[in-house]
């Protein structure tokens, strides 16, 4: 159900706004990873980590981060939080995001 306000209200507990639940959610959980990393190694990680976290979509306008030198945003990893939870207590993991990907993953883990 669309919500033509710009104010975010509060239905049966969900908050209904412009961008209330676009990535905010996957974005954080790196940076808490990393966090977490860093506190198990003494504040230090073996790799050098960059974030990049723009909130341009939607806007209208072209990427700033299209005019970010290429070497500046050389990385052994890329990790994309252009994703979303399915829902509230269900993790999820996000394999694909452009074209088809079909697969299962099936993860058992301690109770």
């Amino acid at each position: 159900m669309a919500h033509s306000s710009v104010e975010p209200t509060e239905r049966n507990q969900n908050i209904y706004a412009r961008g209330a639940v676009d990535d905010k959610r996957p974005a954080l959980d790196g940076i808490k990873a990393v966090e977490a990393l860093m506190r198990a190694n003494n504040g230090k990680l073996p790799i050098n980590v960059k974030f990049i976290i723009e909130g341009e979509e939607g806007c209208g306008e072209s990427s700033q981060l299209m005019s970010v030198p290429e070497a500046k945003l050389k990385a052994d990893l890329r990790w994309c939080a252009d994703t979303e939870l399915f829902a509230p207590n269900l993790p999820t993991l996000c394999v694909g995001l452009r074209g088809l990907v079909y697969t299962e993953i099936e993860a058992v883990g301690a109770n």
